[in-house]
C-alpha cells in the first residue's frame, strides 16, 4: 500500500546493526571527485520483499537492480533484461536476461527471480507489497492462502530466460517490474541468513551500481561501487556517505555548510529556502485529498459535499508551500495517452465557484431541515497537515453560512486506525502510486475497495472501473477510466486538495543524478561530480 501517505517521512526500523565490511570487493579511498555526501531521513531495511518505506527503497534503488527501472520521465527502461516478447493474448510474456553477477561473484539467474516473487506473495512473508503480484497468475490465491507458492506465474525456463504469465492483460505491468519489491535475491544466501537478510551489510548481497560497505546503525550508511555490476563503467562516483538525519534543519544545516552535496526539503522550511538560486522544485505523483464519510446524515447529501467542493481555494491552501493545488483524483504527470497528461481532462468539474457554493449549501440545508452544521475534521499532527486543517477550516467557515468545522489532530497511525474504522467526518488523506496508471489511484474507490472507508457505492463508477481494467486497446481503457474519474469527481466524495512537491537543493558540482518522480527514490548510477 504504497501508499497511504503522511506528510511526514517514513517511519524507523528497530534494529540493532554494528558497523561492518561487505563480502563484495571494496574499492579504495577515492579523491573527493568521486564521493558524494547525501542524506537519509530515516534507517532502512534491506530486504527487497519487505521494505515498505521510501528511505530503504532509495537505498535498494542504488544498489540492486531489477528487470526494468524508471528514468527522470517515469518512462521504462531496461534493467537487467537484454530482450523480452509478449504474447498475442498480452497474458506471457518471456523475458531474456543480460549476463549478470551478484556481489559475491556469483551469475544472477532467471531462478533468483522465481524465488523471490514466491516469496513475496507467500502468506509466511506478510509483504505489504504482496498484492503487486496480484496481476501474476494464481498471485491473489497464493497470497490468500488458497493455493501453494509454487503455483506463482513465473518460472525459470533456464537461467538467463525468465517466462510470466499474467491473469489478465496489464498494460502496466512493465512499470511494475521498475518496483524493489519485484527484485531478485539469491535463494541460498537470503535462506541462509532467514530474518537477518537485510538488516547487515555482510547478509545482504547486491546486484547493483553499489553495495553497502559499512551500517552503522541509525547514524550513517557507506556505498562504495560494485566492480561486479554489469554496467560498471558507467558509474563514475566511488563512493557514496549517507548521513541519517531526521532533522530537516539539520540537514539544511549541513548541506549550507557544503556537508551535503544534496538534500531534498519538505514544505517545513519553504520559507528559509524559497530564494535561494540552487532550489529546484520537483513534483511528486502524491496526492491529498479530503474524504468525506457518507455516514454522516450531512455528508450524504450530495449538494453539501458540492457547497464544500466549490468554496476551496486549493491554491491559497498551499500557498507557502511546495506544494501545488489539485483538481483531479489522478496526479499530474503520472499517465499519459498520445501525449495527453490524463489530469488535464477533468480538471474543472470542482474549480472554486463561492457562489455557487452558497446556493448548494442552501439547498442542502433546506433538504436536511438544518440551519446549522457541525462537521469534524481529522488531520495528522504534523505541522503541516495541521495548517492544511485550519486553512480548510478557515476557507469552508467563512464562506458556508452556520458551518461549524472541528479540527482534530492525531498521530498519523491513529489517524489510519480511524480512516479504517470509518471513525471521522471529514479526513484529509494522501496516497502516493505504486505503478504507473490511472487505476493504481481509481481502483480506491470501487465499492468493494479495502481502502474505501467513505461508504461510497456507485455501479456506474464500478462498472468503469471493471471494464478499463480488462480492456486491452489503450484508448477505449483510457476513456473508461476518464469516465470512472469524472462520475467520481461528481459525486464529490472525494475532495482533491493538492499535489505533493519537494525541494531539492544540489551543489553545482553535481550532475546526472535524479529523482524518480513516481517512486521518489534518488537515482545515482550516472552520477558525476567535477
Amino acid at each position: 500500500m504504497k501508499k497511504l501517505v503522511s506528510i511526514v517521512c517514513a517511519s524507523l526500523i528497530s534494529l540493532s546493526i554494528l558497523p561492518i565490511q561487505s563480502n563484495a570487493v571494496v574499492q579504495k579511498k577515492s579523491p573527493a571527485k568521486d564521493v558524494l555526501n547525501l542524506a537519509l531521513s530515516s534507517e532502512v531495511y534491506l530486504d527487497s520483499t519487505i521494505a515498505t518505506d521510501d528511505a530503504s527503497f532509495d537505498v535498494l534503488d542504488d544498489v540492486m537492480e531489477g528487470l526494468f527501472f524508471l528514468d527522470s520521465k517515469n518512462e521504462v527502461k531496461p534493467g537487467l533484461v537484454a530482450n523480452y516478447k509478449v504474447s498475442s493474448d498480452l497474458k506471457t510474456y518471456t523475458f531474456s536476461l543480460r549476463k549478470s553477477r551478484w556481489s559475491d561473484g556469483a551469475q544472477v539467474t532467471a531462478h533468483d527471480f522465481v524465488y523471490a516473487w514466491r516469496k513475496v506473495v507467500n502468506p509466511r512473508t506478510a509483504a505489504a507489497y504482496s498484492f503487486l503480484m496480484s496481476s501474476i497468475k494464481n498471485g491473489d490465491d497464493i497470497i490468500n492462502g488458497i493455493l501453494p507458492v509454487d503455483k506463482l506465474g513465473v518460472k525459470a525456463i533456464d537461467n538467463q530466460t525468465l517466462q510470466v504469465q499474467l491473469e489478465n492483460p496489464t498494460p502496466y505491468f512493465l512499470s511494475l517490474l521498475a518496483f524493489p519489491t519485484f527484485y531478485p535475491q539469491k535463494e541460498s544466501f537470503s535462506k541462509k541468513h532467514s530474518d537477518d537478510y537485510g538488516v547487515t551489510a555482510t547478509k545482504t548481497l547486491f546486484n547493483g551500481p553499489f553495495i553497502v560497505k559499512t551500517w552503522n546503525y541509525n547514524k550513517s550508511i557507506k556505498l562504495v561501487k560494485n566492480s561486479y555490476y554489469w554496467d560498471q563503467k558507467a558509474v563514475k562516483i566511488k563512493e557514496v556517505n549517507l548521513s541519517i538525519i531526521p532533522n530537516e534543519n539539520t540537514m539544511y544545516s549541513m548541506y549550507s555548510k557544503g556537508k551535503l552535496d544534496r538534500i531534498i526539503l519538505g514544505s517545513t522550511l519553504y520559507s528559509t529556502a524559497k530564494n535561494r538560486k540552487d532550489l529546484k522544485q520537483q513534483l511528486e505523483q502524491t496526492s491529498f485529498y479530503l474524504k468525506t464519510n457518507l455516514k454522516n446524515k450531512a455528508l450524504n447529501n450530495l449538494d453539501i459535499r458540492k457547497a464544500i467542493a466549490l468554496t476551496l481555494d486549493k491554491s491559497k491552501l498551499s500557498e507557502g508551500t511546495f506544494n501545488s493545488a489539485l483538481n483531479t483524483i489522478v496526479p499530474k504527470g503520472l499517465s499519459y495517452n498520445k501525449g495527453i497528461d490524463f489530469s488535464s481532462i477533468n480538471q474543472s468539474i470542482l474549480l472554486k465557484d463561492s457562489q455557487k457554493a452558497k446556493e448548494y449549501w442552501q439547498k442542502g440545508k433546506s433538504q436536511l431541515n438544518s440551519d446549522t452544521i457541525k462537521l469534524n475534521l481529522l488531520v495528522s499532527d504534523t505541522s503541516l497537515s495541521i495548517l492544511y486543517g485550519k486553512r480548510i477550516k478557515q476557507q469552508l467557515e467563512s464562506n458556508l453560512e452556520n458551518l461549524v468545522i472541528n479540527v482534530k489532530a492525531v498521530p498519523f497511525s491513529q489517524l489510519l486506525d480511524k480512516d479504517y474504522m470509518k471513525d471521522y467526518d471529514l479526513i484529509t488523506f494522501g496516497w502516493g502510486p505504486d505503478y504507473v496508471d490511472s487505476s493504481t489511484f481509481l481502483n480506491l474507490f470501487t465499492s468493494n475497495s479495502g481502502f474505501n472507508s467513505t461508504g461510497y457505492s456507485n455501479s456506474t463508477y464500478d462498472n468503469y472501473i471493471d471494464l478499463a481494467n480488462k480492456e486491452t486497446d489503450l484508448d477505449v481503457r483510457w476513456t473508461y477510466f476518464l469516465n470512472a474519474e469524472k462520475q467520481l469527481l461528481d459525486d464529490t466524495v472525494i475532495i482533491p486538495l493538492y499535489q505533493r512537491s519537494i525541494g531539492v537543493l544540489q551543489s553545482s558540482k553535481l550532475k546526472g543524478i535524479y529523482t524518480v518522480p513516481f517512486m521518489n527514490t534518488t537515482t545515482l548510477k550516472w552520477a558525476v561530480k567535477s
